[in-house]
């Protein structure tokens, strides 16, 4: 297992996303911020449920199975957000 497939991961959910949001999707900067602000609570509450989960199944099966979650689940996520925001804007008149 590459020791870099989560860091990736952290990379490109909270750094590249805002610029992600920002220039592909077009959302405006504080909405960006404010989802990667989301994201980043929600990493900080689970970081301790997945330690625990981690403590009693093992590392190994935790670090795979978020790397294949990572893999499989990237593209329909960023999919989901230009669908998602394009539906908020013509509902919002943007």
């Amino acid at each position: 297992m590459p020791a870099g497939t989560d860091s990736m991961g952290v990379f490109a959910v909270f750094v590249y996303m805002k610029t992600y949001l920002q220039v592909q999707v077009g959302v405006n900067r504080p909405e960006a911020l404010q989802v990667t602000t989301i994201g980043l609570l929600a990493l900080m509450a689970l970081t301790a449920a997945f330690g625990a989960l981690s403590d009693r199944i093992g590392r190994k099966p935790v670090l795979i199975a978020s790397s294949i979650a990572l893999i499989l689940l990237a593209y329909p996520l960023l999919a989901l957000m230009n669908e998602e925001y394009t539906q908020h804007s013509y509902r919002n008149g943007r």
